[in-house]
């Protein structure tokens, strides 16, 4: 069977290109073809993005610059990001809209509504009629999708209740999206983000890492998706990584230029999937402010704290509840590492196989 998947790929995120990657590999696990589509949200073109740095208010030289930026240095991460992805899988042309996938359909036997947060109304400006499959009367079914907030907007449930309803089979990522869209009238269930759907060992062996460290000596790694949070953030990494004598190690996918003033030993821009697997395997404690940095780090074993807000949201709620690690979460207050409650990776790699094992059999069964 041909897998037509559709998820985000066109933003700066190593989560967003590492669970993309993840989720078609499954679906060749479980015996599939598996082509993505190419769908780049409008927002996100160089097109838009240019138009909004231009309009905004300030200098002309300052507009000038990001637009600049804009055009040619967001395009290149995007596609070094990308890269492992087209290496290894098909992928369609390149589409901007519902209506030119209607005009240029895909050719495939299922479709697929991809994980991360492709439902999320908020975050794609509405409901996107693309990651809601409404362009096909092909068969729908979705895999670990995620709204990222408690619910659908209100002026936007009838229309998403509309395009579940075209759906065989879903399967959300987290435990309140399950709860809620059940209270839709839905059949639903929770599966396992895709990136857990590899143990650590099949992630080096799929993106043939190699064993060497990019590091020699310990360090800590801070792997921060915010802005706003980043003085907290780095202020807990630094209390670790001095106490436990480790060097400080800071990644990130975009510009470094925002984390030159928190003096790591080691600052990793513009960083691809292969360096994040690489300083995530050889780490010896992650301070994380994502779902994913979080993902990976139970994935692989780490020593980790994960900075949330104090009202942390549905994401990291679910994964941090699953496998019962609320000792480590560090909302407003400076945390002595020696106070956290230790980590029974024994029991949680149990959860996480039995988590697996029932993740792969929902895959395997909605693809029939």
């Amino acid at each position: 069977m041909k897998v037509a998947l559709v998820t985000i790929l066109d933003n700066i995120n190593l989560g967003t290109v590492l669970q993309a990657y993840a989720t078609a590999d499954a679906i060749e696990r479980v015996g599939h073809e598996v082509v993505f589509i190419n769908y780049v949200r409008p927002s996100e073109t160089v097109r838009y993005k240019l138009k909004e740095k231009l309009s905004r208010r300030g200098s002309w030289l300052r507009r000038m610059i990001d637009a600049g930026v804009s055009c040619t240095v967001v395009p290149w991460v995007k596609r070094r990001l990308k890269r492992d992805i087209r290496y290894r899988f098909a992928m369609t042309r390149r589409y901007n809209s519902c209506e030119q996938l209607r005009i240029h359909p895909v050719d495939a036997d299922i479709f697929m509504t991809g994980s991360d947060q492709v439902w999320n109304c908020s975050y794609n400006a509405g409901v996107d009629e693309v990651f809601f499959l409404g362009f096909t009367d092909k068969p729908k079914v979705a895999y670990a999708a995620s709204v990222g907030t408690d619910c659908f907007p209100r002026e936007d449930v009838k229309e998403v209740i509309g395009f579940l309803r075209e759906y065989s089979h879903i399967t959300v990522r987290e435990t309140a999206t399950c709860d809620y869209i059940r209270s839709l009238g839905f059949v639903v269930k929770s599966v396992l983000d895709p990136t857990l759907l590899l143990t650590k060992a099949e992630w080096m062996s799929r993106l043939s890492i190699p064993g060497s460290r990019i590091i020699a000596e310990p360090y800590l790694l801070v792997y921060s998706v915010e802005s706003e949070r980043n003085d907290f953030i780095f202020k807990q990494a630094w209390s670790i990584a001095r106490q436990r004598g480790l060097r400080l190690v800071a990644m990130t996918a975009s510009n470094a230029g925002p984390l030159k003033r928190y003096n790591a030993d080691r600052l990793f821009a513009f960083a691809d999937v292969r360096q994040f697997l690489r300083l995530m395997r050889d780490t010896d404690f992650v301070v994380a402010s994502s779902f994913h940095g979080t993902a990976f780090s139970i994935n692989f074993n780490k020593e980790f704290v994960t900075v949330t807000p104090p009202r942390f949201n549905v994401r990291m709620e679910s994964i941090i509840d699953k496998f019962g690690l609320r000792g480590r979460v560090v909302t407003d207050t400076i945390v002595d590492p020696a106070s956290l409650p230790s980590l029974n990776y024994d029991a949680i790699n149990e959860i996480m196989t039995s988590c697996r094992r029932q993740s792969f059999d929902l895959l395997s069964k909605m693809l029939i």
